[in-house]
């Protein structure tokens, strides 16, 4: 019985701790939609780019105008176009990692 107990409040502590972080992370990452400072302006891709996030040294993504989304795996130096299925502006864009993180934008 004490080992399940203990189970349970190792479960419980990561879930209380999950809700208490989980609105302070999603406050970093909401940001007016005002655009960076200075306004990028992609060369390539021809839209207003209004946020950028790395999350390792090498692979980075920006989002911006129209549900442009584009991601770079060489520190910035190209980049391609990722599908959204949107076209509203995206504000600001924020990666926990690699391979998990949000965009958002207005409706």
């Amino acid at each position: 019985m004490t080992a399940v107990r203990a189970h349970h409040g190792f479960v419980l502590a990561r879930i209380y701790a999950f809700l208490l972080l989980a609105p302070l992370f999603f406050t970093f990452c909401l940001v007016s939609c005002s655009p960076v400072v200075p306004q990028k302006k992609s060369q390539e891709f021809g839209e207003d780019l209004l946020s950028v996030a790395f999350p390792t040294e090498k692979e980075g993504w920006d989002c911006g105008r129209w549900g442009t989304v584009l991601h770079t795996a060489d520190g910035g130096e190209t980049w391609s176009l990722q599908p959204t299925g949107t076209e509203n502006t995206l504000c600001s864009i924020c990666f926990v990692n690699s391979k998990s993180g949000w965009a958002v934008g207005e409706e």
